[in-house]
């Protein structure tokens, strides 16, 4: 394989990089504040969108809703200052995943059974 097939995967690894320095200190809407971060980035080999999977440390969906919606709305000036982003033209779609993995709810629910 050449260098340029895994050329999406490695942009997605440098928006990653990106988000997370965008989310320790430049984007300061409340709904963001210490809770949130990026765990994967999976941009298409077509380089036209990017899935950025996120995390939010709270159980409260409304807390999870409201860090989407503040990275949606944060997504022009996230275009704007990220050179990896701005290069591509890539179209960001946010979305969130759970804290806990399933195998760990379930070793869990398991556990407080005995």
């Amino acid at each position: 394989m050449s260098a340029t097939s895994h050329r999406h995967e490695r942009i997605g690894e440098e928006i990653a990089h990106e988000i997370n320095a965008m989310l320790a200190g430049e984007l300061k809407d409340p709904r963001l504040e210490g809770h949130v971060s990026v765990s994967e980035v999976r941009v298409q080999p077509d380089m036209k969108h990017a899935r950025i999977f996120i995390v939010v440390r709270s159980n409260d969906s409304k807390e999870q809703n409201g860090a989407i919606k503040a990275l949606e709305h944060a997504s022009g000036y996230i275009v704007t200052n990220s050179s990896s982003v701005c290069k591509c033209g890539v179209c960001l779609n946010f979305i969130s995943r759970s804290t806990i993995p399933k195998r760990a709810r379930f070793a869990s629910n398991n556990c407080s059974r005995k």
